[in-house]
């Protein structure tokens, strides 16, 4: 087994993690915009001679994702609704027209008899509106959530992290303790 400082055994449960959490994302099927896989990051860092930090960082609505979030408390603003709008932009979901006509099929403008620029307004008014109905839901219902980073960062993770760090503490000690003897 190779011996590892304390710094490469934390950046090696770094990129396992960070690994294995975007994996997760993707069993889980909650990887539509990549933005919260994109942002699974982590740094390790010397805060003095005797001190080394790690850190894992991801987008605030993570936990929302791992564990659902509880319907709303409050009445009136639904906050969500941009952010389902831009969801719904990179889903690429059809919307339809009152009509019933899915207006992001090819040939919509002409079965509507209408120009591309009214087309796009009605496209954009539908998926406003497909994105305030779902706000509304999940403002008065919740969501589940999926445990993409509870299944991945969990008591197993840190046992074993434990007895990494612990290998690793024993080959630094005995280096520092090697220089010790040398000078």
């Amino acid at each position: 087994m190779e011996e590892k400082s304390i710094y490469q055994t934390l950046e090696d449960f770094g990129n396992k993690v960070q690994s294995d959490l975007r994996k997760s994302l993707v069993d889980k099927r909650s990887n539509a915009s990549k933005n919260l896989s994109q942002s699974i990051a982590f740094n390790v860092k010397f805060k003095s001679d005797t001190e080394i930090q790690f850190k894992l960082e991801l987008d605030r609505y993570y936990e929302a994702v791992d564990k659902g979030r509880g319907k709303a408390t409050k009445k009136g603003a639904i906050p969500l609704k941009e952010s389902i709008y831009q969801w719904i932009i990179q889903k690429g979901l059809a919307v339809s027209s009152p009509k019933g006509i899915n207006l992001t099929a090819k040939g919509a403008g002409k079965s509507l008899g209408v120009a591309k620029p009214k087309l796009r307004s009605m496209i954009e008014t539908q998926r406003r509106n497909m994105a305030y109905l779902i706000a509304r839901k999940i403002n008065r219902f919740g969501t589940k959530g999926n445990n993409f980073y509870s299944a991945v960062v969990n008591d197993s993770l840190f046992d074993d992290l434990r007895i990494d760090l612990s290998d690793s503490f024993k080959r630094d000690v005995l280096i520092d303790i090697n220089k010790i003897e040398i000078k």
